[in-house]
């Protein structure tokens, strides 16, 4: 028989409470809420017994504390809520005796700081200072700025003072990144460029600021997997870095493995700076950046000729119709356009806020029409992925017959985005478009179906790091589509069955660590997770930092951040105690 105690029973608002539960399946994913609100979940102990400390809920009453297991198990017991009464002011004292009364009587919510040796909810939740956003938006403004009028000294100066302002104040440097994390780099700033020179500046500011801050980085199983599967791809470019990365394959190894090092710097950032801190900040930064790409990318798309100020901002368009906005390339600019949707999206579905709400589905909206420009067959199966996760997720039944609209949808319109990709000038595709595009098509099947191929010849460590584009044309016959195009089989083949066992546990260490989060959390980390995975189907994201960072930077603030922050709140976590 289950049972669930509360100690006490009775307790001001606020106030913490300890639940104890005993009967529940072994080792079971357990569900705790309050009056059927949010939900906080957690793991039975081996012997089906759990504890956790949850602060007291608002609103004077008696309120219904219950829990289930996935077993379907069920307990629930009552809690008495008395209103907290402020003290009565004390007496007129001396001069003398003044401050002490008012240490004694400066707040509603002392009684509570008594109680529980905290303080309230609304004074112990950490919000986001106005100051380093603001600080942030001048500096990623200024650099901006500078690289529209072309002037490369106040670019370089603005970089200057962006990574100088990563090492004092790594929280600021962490919004910089996130402004500008799919915006196009600048131009003149030594290798291995700018975003990737910030993710080490935030981590040396940690450094440095270890005797103030006393941070501390907690080595969870997704951190360690994914620590692993970097240090197993520096030992195979060894060879390539001991060479100087020279030739076109050490310049290949040597620019893929910076890229994907910057990620990998971008993870223990947020890592380090997230902690306790409100994610909405981060987030909605990166969305934000993703947004201001989307704009730079339809109007350089639709435009007959560039506006002069955002030649610096955009990249090269060598691929006709469709549009590459800040990447160069139209497939990774939508996926990342995919993928902030997705964000936005998650996040518009488990917030309060009616203003963020219609922010975040104007941003999904910008950031989806970015995405139809770039005609990416990918990047619309990204969004498909994301979404109807998050249909699912937040709506069940309602969300599978989303899902299959969604569907439909897709089926409807893809023709029509097939034949603008291949038409000239509006009018139907040629025979040789409709040709070039078979042969395309073949080309990139080819270089995918080469991977086992590729894999056979080196199945426990692989041909190598970076290798594969240089390996595969021997079995796919290509001499233009060379890469895998498909970061699985990438990883496979060139980093054989070792890497394959670091990178796929890592992501499903990632999956479940994100199950044992809050319901914001969890639903904005996996929706984002899965069209990142997804996605990977068709590109190979860590190698290129500029891809990646909008992911990392969200996923991570799903996992570490206090998202119980704000005044409304978007999903109250309570105190965790061992169980």
């Amino acid at each position: 028989m289950s049972t669930l105690t509360l100690t006490p029973t009775t307790s001001v608002e606020a106030a913490e409470v300890t639940v104890a539960g005993a009967g529940f399946g072994k080792r079971r994913t357990v569900y705790l809420s309050i009056d059927g609100g949010a939900e906080q979940t957690f793991r039975s102990g081996r012997t089906g017994k759990f504890t956790r400390v949850i602060p007291a809920p608002r609103g004077a009453g008696r309120h219904a504390v219950s829990a289930r297991d996935t077993l379907g198990t069920t307990a629930e017991a009552t809690l008495t809520v008395t209103p907290i009464v402020a003290p009565p002011s004390p007496p007129p004292t001396p001069p003398a005796g003044r401050v002490d009364a008012a240490l004694t009587t400066r707040s509603v919510a002392a009684p509570v700081a008594a109680t529980t040796g905290r303080p309230s909810v609304e004074e112990g939740a950490p919000t986001s200072p106005l100051t380093p956003i603001l600080v942030a938006a001048a500096l990623a403004g200024l650099l901006v700025g500078s690289m529209a009028l072309h002037v490369q000294a106040l670019v370089l100066a603005s970089s200057a003072a962006i990574l100088l302002t990563a090492v004092v104040a790594p929280y600021t440097g962490l919004l910089i990144a996130a402004l500008t994390a799919t915006l196009r780099p600048p131009d003149g700033v030594p290798t291995p460029g700018l975003p990737i020179l910030l993710a080490g500046a935030i981590l040396l500011g940690w450094v440095y600021r270890l005797p103030i801050d006393r941070p501390r980085l907690r080595i969870t199983l997704p951190l360690a997997l994914l620590g692993a599967y970097e240090l197993y791809s520096f030992a195979q470019q060894l060879p390539e870095l001991a060479g100087g990365y020279s030739g076109d394959v050490g310049h290949l190894v040597g620019y893929q493995f910076l890229q994907m090092s910057g990620g990998f710097g971008l993870i223990l950032a947020a890592a380090l700076v997230l902690p306790d801190r409100d994610p909405r900040a981060v987030i909605g930064a990166v969305i934000a950046s993703a947004v201001l790409a989307a704009v730079l990318g339809i109007i350089s798309d639709v435009s007959v000729s560039l506006p002069p100020l955002l030649v610096g901002l955009v990249a090269d368009n060598e691929f006709g119709v469709r549009a590459v906005g800040t990447f160069g390339n139209p497939n990774y600019f939508g996926f990342v356009e995919a993928l902030a949707t997705t964000a936005a999206l998650a996040w518009c579905a488990v917030t309060r806020s009616p203003r963020l709400r219609a922010g975040l589905l104007l941003a999904a909206g910008v950031c989806v029409g970015a995405l139809v420009f770039t005609l990416s067959r990918g990047g619309i199966i990204t969004l498909l992925a994301g979404t109807s996760l998050l249909a699912f997720i937040r709506f069940r039944v309602a969300g599978v017959v989303a899902i299959a609209t969604i569907l439909l949808a897709f089926v409807l319109v893809y023709p029509v985005l097939s034949n603008y990709r291949l038409a000239s000038a509006g009018d139907s595709p040629s025979a040789e478009a409709l040709q070039q595009a078979a042969e395309s098509d073949r080309e990139r099947a080819a270089t995918v179906l080469a991977g086992p191929q590729v894999w056979a010849t080196s199945p426990l460590f692989g041909v190598g790091f970076g290798h594969y584009s240089f390996v595969s044309a021997r079995f796919s016959g290509n001499l233009g589509a060379t890469f895998s195009h498909n970061w699985y089989v990438n990883v496979l083949a060139e980093q054989g069955l070792v890497g394959a066992a670091l990178w796929l546990p890592a992501l499903l260490a990632v999956a479940l660590a994100l199950r044992r989060r809050p319901i914001a959390p969890r639903t904005v980390g996996f929706a984002v997770l899965l069209a990142f995975a997804v996605g990977s189907l068709f590109l190979e994201p860590p190698t290129s930092f500029q891809a990646s960072a909008l992911p990392i930077l969200v996923i991570t603030a799903a996992l570490v951040a206090a998202w119980e922050s704000g005044p409304r709140g978007d999903a109250p976590r309570a105190a965790e105690a061992a169980s």
